[in-house]
């Protein structure tokens, strides 16, 4: 709804007016005071247009002249007369005022003129309209806020004027005191404080931007690209109108600072937005990073005793000052090299010297690389692990391989009565190339030589596999024979037990015999035989006893093993054996 437009009226400075009979109340002046006709709206009084007034008016100047009263000076409005705002943006203009004590305050209306027509009046507000008040009814405080100022609100036409009303009587228009606004068609540019031409990775570093303002109520929103860190912000009054609001930027300094920029924009409740004029580049000191080592030519492969060059990069500011080499052993020793620049060669890559790293040094530190290790090629070589097992029906072959890049296996049979029952093939990493296994397992008679051929981009290997017979089968073939000794033995044991039970029993009826021949006298000198030991077939029988010698026909001599008979006739192998 369009607000009346009521002409604001024209009191000289500090004046007042009379309640009652619509008089200003005015300090004393020389000049004839013209008044807007009544019925306006702002309840002053209109000219007076019957000239039997004019005594009355001549007696208040006359009183006004002898007793000069000080009731105008206790209306009293304070706030910026120019003031700056950005083009569809919002503006707050500020205003106190005060009044006389005894004004009853239940009844207050304020009222804000824009030129000549009523911009905000409290009595009847409009939410669709631009104005409104800031401070609290009951205040004093007689701030106004516009939004999306524009040219019609600007200019020495368009000037503003509070003007205040608590009742019939006790009513002010501060003309003294008009606003002029003055409207600016691009936003400033935002400044950046704290910057450092230098900085050194760890320091904390603060950035600030800063941009002036004239609407407290919708303050412009102060963003940074990139954000590093902690973002605060702080809003401050710089009087007279003005605003200004301050965003810091917090962040450590590190080395992915260093060569990058920083920018802060100031963005508008109207949707206009401002940016720095300059974007700084950062300068960051540090020690060295992201050391590594790289293959000169970018080849990722060396054949054994081949050339190799290795270079050390790494981001460091300042640059580096030195560079020192190490190479590492298989028992982890640190061997350092002699060259103290950024590349070494190696002239004769060996599988067991791979690996090397560098170190890299300025004047904030140093950093070693990661531990670089080549990959050293080589011909395939088959280990004494590789072996031919067979049994009486069955065999099963393995070669073992060690190579770089993995070897391919072959067989080679010259035999082909052999049936594979399974054939595989793996093929694993080890520390310094790969291990690669192949098995064959089949069924038949192992053929006479069997060859194990490996091979790689580096070269071919062969290796005629040695035979070996199966555990199981080996122990078979000693226990067999093992075992039919044991039998022969136990068989002859027993042949043997049974002819001398036999024997025994044929020389039990002799028992007498034997008692009497114990009754023979030997009359024949003694003999010494040196070992008497065979059967005499001309009737002697020489019985196997130290220094005796029996000699008689047909006659029974006692022995210690039995009976002998002595009949020459009868002597044979088996007697001779027992006598």
């Amino acid at each position: 709804m369009r607000r009346q437009s009521h002409p604001a009226p024209n009191l000289p400075d500090q004046c007042g007016v009379d309640s009652a009979r619509e008089i200003p109340l005015c300090p004393f002046s020389d000049r004839v005071l013209h008044y807007p006709t009544a019925g306006m709206g702002d309840g002053v009084m209109g000219r007076e247009k019957n000239s039997q007034q004019q005594p009355l008016l001549q007696f208040i100047l006359l009183v006004a002249f002898f007793f000069p009263v000080s009731w105008a000076d206790q209306w009293t409005v304070s706030g910026p007369q120019h003031i700056s705002a950005l083009k569809h943006s919002c503006l707050v203009i500020p205003c106190t005022f005060d009044y006389p004590k005894d004004v009853d305050e239940t009844q207050r209306k304020m009222i804000w003129y824009r030129g000549e027509d009523v911009a905000f009046d409290s009595s009847n507000p409009d939410e669709a309209s631009r104005t409104s008040l800031v401070g609290s009814h009951g205040s004093k405080n007689c701030s106004l806020l516009i939004r999306n100022v524009n040219e019609a609100d600007t200019g020495d036409a368009k000037q503003w004027m509070f003007r205040v009303e608590f009742d019939t009587y006790n009513r002010y228009s501060f003309n003294n005191h008009k606003v002029v606004i003055n409207l600016e068609l691009n936003p400033p540019n935002p400044e950046l404080y704290g910057y450092k031409d230098e900085m050194t990775e760890g320091e904390t570093v603060t950035l600030q931007c800063n941009t002036a303002h004239t609407c407290n109520v919708h303050p412009p929103a102060i963003t940074w690209s990139p954000e590093y860190g902690r973002i605060s912000v702080e809003h401050k009054d710089l009087k007279e109108g003005k605003w200004e609001v301050t965003s810091r930027h917090t962040f450590t300094a590190s080395h992915h600072h260093h060569g990058r920029r920083v920018t802060c924009s100031v963005r508008y409740v109207s949707g206009m937005e401002s940016k720095m004029e300059k974007t700084p580049q950062f300068k960051v000191l540090y020690s060295p990073k992201n050391t590594n080592i790289s293959i000169s030519g970018g080849f990722a492969e060396v054949s054994e005793e081949g050339q190799v060059t290795l270079v050390c990069s790494c981001d460091s500011n300042p640059p580096i000052s030195t560079y020192s080499w190490h190479r590492l052993t298989g028992s982890a020793d640190h061997i350092p090299l002699s060259e103290t620049g950024s590349t070494v060669k190696i002239w004769s890559a060996v599988r067991h010297e791979h690996s090397y790293y560098c170190t890299a040094r300025n004047s904030l530190g140093a950093e070693n690389s990661t531990v670089m290790r080549l990959n050293i090629l080589y011909r395939p070589e088959i280990s004494s692990d590789s072996i031919c097992q067979f049994t009486l029906t069955q065999f099963e072959c393995w070669c073992v391989v060690k190579s770089n890049p993995p070897a391919a296996i072959t067989w080679q049979f010259p035999d082909r009565n052999v049936s594979f029952a399974e054939k595989n093939i793996n093929s694993d990493p080890f520390l310094n190339g790969y291990v690669t296994k192949s098995r064959h397992k089949g069924t038949g008679r192992l053929p006479s030589s069997i060859t194990c051929s490996a091979s790689n981009k580096e070269g071919t290997t062969h290796l005629l596999l040695p035979n070996q017979m199966d555990g199981t089968m080996l122990a078979n073939v000693v226990a067999v024979p093992a075992v039919l000794i044991v039998i022969a033995l136990a068989l002859s044991c027993a042949v043997y037990h049974y002819r001398r039970t036999r024997t025994s029993q044929q020389r039990e009826p002799n028992k007498n015999s034997v008692t009497q021949a114990k009754q023979f006298e030997v009359k024949e000198p003694e003999l010494e035989l040196e070992s008497a030991s065979s059967c005499d077939y001309e009737n002697e029988f020489f019985v196997e006893q130290p220094k005796l010698m029996w000699s008689h026909k047909s006659q029974e001599v006692p022995y210690s093993g039995g009976l002998c008979k002595m009949d020459s006739e009868s002597c044979d192998e088996n007697l001779y054996q027992n006598c």
